[in-house]
């Protein structure tokens, strides 16, 4: 047979099968045999391949993230009302008043160094990624967020935002019954990756084990807290044993106030044993609560174990309404001389 007469027979099988195939077939295995004889009759013609470039050369470019400082996002007043109004129509939702009122009356200056006070605002998701437009332009002392009807979603939101901007180095979030634990996860990445923020207002928030479990990861492994803000939390009990396992191990966080919460003279064992642990804590406020004469006598055997394994202790102290009574008296004397 001649090369020619191969060709023409070559030709007239791939054609027969390609017409077989577009005919749909019966099974799924007589699909796969026709494919195949396809493949065995086209390696009869010339050798096809396709490759594909190592890992490392596949990507052959990037790009810089954003600077939200430089000079694509001039700041004036203008501009971040302008910019926040046209968040808002993104959004969905109308400008909040309060929001406004406050930009317009900030002065620029080479020290931006503002507040943004919140409270009573009731901020849904959708208002909290309006702000973002905002934490583009702006640092803040103080963020105040209090009593803002916070859930999960917009936390979350305004977590990242912080995290991602350095908005503020004060936040307040007290109040805010409905964040769970998916905003506590937001928050726990946030305490542990932003260096500005050193004061945390979350009093009055739904504490529980959970929770408490997810944020003491970042009081464990090394948050830039200075303060700490529970009360009224409900951190008794179980929970504040999950909270104490946490703050053991901490080196930065000097004021821890855990006022209202239900405190008993059980969890003085507890206290007691945060003493003896933690040397960099200064202040702890316990008011309000009902630790009685024995449980003070748990908390100041640890102070004084720490005092005398640091050199260095508690500077203040705050039992105030807390069922004491001379007996109780007496052992905070111990600490005292």
């Amino acid at each position: 047979m001649s090369v020619s007469e191969l060709e023409i027979d070559v030709d007239y099988d791939l054609n027969n099968l390609i017409e077989r195939s577009a005919s749909a077939p019966s099974s799924p295995n007589e699909r796969s045999s026709v494919l195949r004889e396809i493949g065995n009759v086209s390696g009869l013609g010339k050798a096809r391949r396709v490759t594909f470039p190592d890992d490392e050369t596949i990507v052959t470019g990037y790009f810089e993230a954003p600077d939200p400082w430089g000079e694509e996002f001039p700041v004036s007043t203008d501009n971040i009302v302008a910019a926040y109004r046209a968040a808002c129509w993104k959004q969905g939702v109308k400008p909040l008043q309060k929001v406004l009122q406050q930009l317009q009356a900030v002065q620029m200056t080479d020290d931006l160094d503002f507040e943004l006070n919140l409270k009573g605002e009731n901020l849904d998701a959708q208002h909290c990624e309006a702000l973002e437009e905002i934490f583009k332009r702006l640092k803040f002392r103080s963020l105040l967020l209090e009593n803002s009807n916070l859930d999960d979603e917009g936390a979350a939101a305004i977590f990242d935002m912080i995290e991602y901007y350095d908005t503020t180095s004060h936040l307040n979030i007290s109040c805010n019954k409905n964040i769970g634990n998916q905003g506590w996860q937001a928050c726990s990445k946030m305490l542990k990756r932003t260096p500005c923020l050193q004061y945390l207002d979350a009093s009055k928030t739904a504490q529980n084990e959970q929770s408490l479990l997810i944020l003491g990861r970042a009081f464990r492994t090394g948050s830039y807290l200075v303060t700490l803000h529970l009360e009224n939390c409900g951190i008794f009990g179980r929970p504040l044993v999950i909270l104490v396992a946490a703050l053991k191990l901490n080196n930065t966080l000097l004021e821890l106030y855990l006022g209202e919460n239900k405190i008993c003279s059980a969890d003085g064992l507890q206290l007691g044993n945060l003493l003896r642990s933690n040397s960099t804590l200064e202040l702890l406020d316990l008011r309000t609560n009902n630790l009685q004469d024995l449980g003070i006598c748990h908390l100041i055997d640890g102070l004084c174990q720490q005092a005398a394994n640091c050199g260095e202790c508690l500077k203040t102290l705050n039992l105030s309404s807390n069922n004491l009574t001379r007996n109780g008296m007496a052992h905070i004397n111990r600490a005292l001389v």
